[in-house]
């Protein structure tokens, strides 16, 4: 067994034939902690991280792999492992870009 984790993910698909789904790839922002509700607009991500904060992503090269962190905000400085903390524990998916 691999005591090897993976760092935390964000995959783009190509869903124009919902019948063969493209992988196009993936960003990885380097920590272990949990991504969730993450908000497109424009060419721009907005992704919630449980203790890794908010990130922005450029997306702007899609469907290429060429995504740029733009800016991000730590809202657990200190921890960015597996868990539920933070100030986005209760905000969870009500944001309305």
């Amino acid at each position: 067994m691999s005591t090897t984790r993976a760092t935390t993910r964000a995959y783009a698909f190509d869903v124009r034939d919902l019948d063969q789904p493209v992988v196009l790839g993936h960003f990885s922002h380097g920590t272990f902690a949990i991504d969730h509700d993450l908000q497109i607009v424009g060419t721009r991500v907005f992704q919630a991280n449980w203790r890794a904060g908010l990130r922005i992503l450029d997306i702007g090269s899609l469907p290429g792999m060429d995504f740029r962190q733009l800016a991000f905000f730590d809202t657990v400085p200190g921890s960015d492992s597996i868990g539920h903390t933070g100030p986005f524990r209760r905000t969870s998916g009500r944001t309305g870009w």
